[in-house]
């Protein structure tokens, strides 16, 4: 896979006074968050645009699917596909790194979309949607994994919450998009909608491969660690990078000191943790049915009594303004891209993941057949699913605000049991509210204040021999 990785020296600018003291740029990192985030894009607009396509009559008529666990099956294999996609994080994103990663997901998504938008048969868009669907896995575990790397502690969350806003847009735009085309007098109108989607995954994929920085914290695990100083200048200025290289540099040194993480780490205690914790929040954001509403929204809406397929599609666009308002895909997401260690947290991510599309999978396939049984008992289902997790959310889960991503280790116990298993002496965790996290506050220019270099050695080294 070498083949496939950055390797191009990152520097400075030409003329750059190493002994000058640059600013970070803002307009930079919010510029390569919401670049990236298209992935995200690509993954709620995919969410979104089979619901109105399924329930048409001209593409029934065509595909002739012979009862809803056919119609099942056309949608939930492509969660099959992005569970695929997911897992592959763990065996790409740390050898080949996280944008690159991106890229190649991009270029089997448009190849999936390819074969979707030109299929004539059942199976030749469910093999279509199974080979998109390993293109949006990865985008949809890869994009916050990345962004989560790239961003400081206290804007950690809002980062995160871009990369889900451009998610629900998606979603928004599938909607509305299959609204208008919907008018057209023509049977395969479904095929445009399923075909503009190539366009941005294009671009996506051109700009991850040529103009989107290596992750820092990816550098820093392949030894270039100039290189990984010189992303962080340009994203949080040069009196930052110093501070998260420290921490970054000591983080990568211990995990490498104590262990080399493998699958089998992800469920050891105390890792299993964590791995429980990250899988269990998202499956609980996709079981409470909220693909049910997704995929086959103007479905549902007959069965309340809306026969008329203008006014169900007008609904579900409607549906589509309110996703994109309330959510909280936002903390999921954010939650399980920032609690692994750094080793750990390209398969911690492809798990937690692949723990969503698995949920995606179930409530998709199982909800057709579920609500021709039952009809709206289905929500009570979910309505019970919903209590669950509210007491998981409550009773289970750690803060994280305020932690950088090196502390996490710390915070859940990984780090001093990996050093007591090798004999090495470690240092007690701090507080976030302490010194450590005050100094990197003050430092960072994201808190509107004038940044003073202070030098000196880090507070973050996280063990002693």
């Amino acid at each position: 896979m070498e083949f496939l990785k950055q390797t191009k020296l990152i520097q400075p600018p030409p003329g750059t006074d190493p002994l000058q003291v640059r600013p970070g740029n803002t307009t930079y990192l919010y510029a390569v968050t919401v670049f990236v985030s298209l992935g995200a894009f690509l993954f709620g607009y995919d969410q979104g645009v089979m619901g109105v396509i399924v329930a048409d009559q001209r593409w029934i008529d065509l595909m002739h699917p012979k009862n809803s666990w056919v119609t099942g099956t056309v949608v939930s294999l492509y969660d099959v596909g992005c569970f695929i996609g997911a897992m592959s994080l763990g065996y790409l994103a740390d050898p080949i790194g996280r944008e690159r990663t991106l890229s190649v997901a991009c270029f089997v998504f448009v190849i999936g979309a390819v074969l979707q938008a030109a299929s004539y048969t059942i199976t030749q868009i469910t093999i279509g949607r199974v080979i998109l669907g390993y293109g949006v896995g990865a985008c949809a575990g890869g994009v916050p994994l990345y962004v989560a790397e790239l961003s400081p502690p206290a804007i950690r969350g809002r980062i995160v919450a871009i990369e889900q806003m451009i998610l629900c847009f998606g979603e928004l735009v599938a909607f509305w998009l299959n609204y208008g085309f919907n008018f057209l007098k023509i049977d395969g109108w479904w095929r445009i909608p399923l075909a503009i989607q190539i366009l941005p995954a294009i671009i996506l994929g051109i700009g991850c491969w040529f103009w989107v920085p290596p992750s820092p914290r990816w550098l820093a695990s392949q030894d270039r660690h100039e290189c990984a100083r010189e992303v962080l200048t340009r994203l949080h200025g040069s009196e930052v990078a110093e501070l998260e290289m420290q921490e970054i540099q000591s983080s990568i040194e211990f995990e490498h000191t104590v262990s080399e993480a493998s699958w089998k780490d992800m469920f050891t205690t105390p890792v299993l943790r964590v791995t429980v914790l990250g899988m269990a929040v998202q499956f609980f954001q996709q079981i409470t049915g909220t693909n049910s509403i997704l995929y086959y929204t103007p479905s549902l809406f007959e069965r309340g009594g809306i026969k008329d397929p203008q006014t169900a599609n007008l609904a579900t666009g409607g549906v589509g303004i309110v996703l994109f308002v309330f959510s909280w895909g936002v903390g999921s997401w954010t939650y399980a891209a920032e609690i692994f260690p750094v080793s750990m947290r390209a398969k911690g991510n492809a798990l937690t993941t692949a723990s969503l599309w698995t949920a995606c999978y179930i409530v998709a396939q199982a909800s057709p057949p579920i609500a021709d049984a039952i009809g709206w008992g289905l929500y009570i289902i979910y309505s019970g699913i919903c209590v669950i997790a509210f007491f998981f959310v409550r009773y289970a889960m750690v803060e994280t605000r305020g932690r950088t991503l090196e502390e996490m280790s710390r915070l859940f116990g990984i780090e001093s049991h990996l050093a007591e298993r090798v004999g090495i002496k470690t240092t007690p965790a701090k507080d976030p509210t302490e010194e450590h996290i005050e100094d990197m506050g003050r430092h960072h220019p994201f808190n509107g204040r004038r940044s003073s270099n202070r030098g000196g050695a880090s507070d973050a080294a996280p063990f002693v021999r």
